[in-house]
């Protein structure tokens, strides 16, 4: 986070995180950590994954869940 942190500092800074739907607990808790953090810099964290996968991934399920319920997750749909 010492590094984002700096970097948001210095200028506009975007994370980019794909492939989600094959991220355990660990690294779904260290994005949201990351991601709770970034209001407050010039910090974005963007995630993809695929939507079919989000019913048989419990953990996703789970942190997207919580992420909306939080207001620091927005869904975007992109056309097939």
């Amino acid at each position: 986070m010492r590094t984002l942190s700096a970097l948001s500092k210095v200028r506009p800074t975007l994370l980019i995180v794909e492939d989600l739907h094959w991220a355990g607990r660990s690294t779904l808790a260290a994005i949201e950590y990351v991601a709770r953090r970034a209001g407050l810099q010039a910090l974005l964290v963007v995630g993809t994954y695929r939507n079919e996968e989000l019913g048989s991934r419990a953990e996703l399920s789970a942190y997207a869940a919580a992420s909306l319920a939080m207001n620091c997750l927005h869904r975007w749909r992109l056309a097939d």
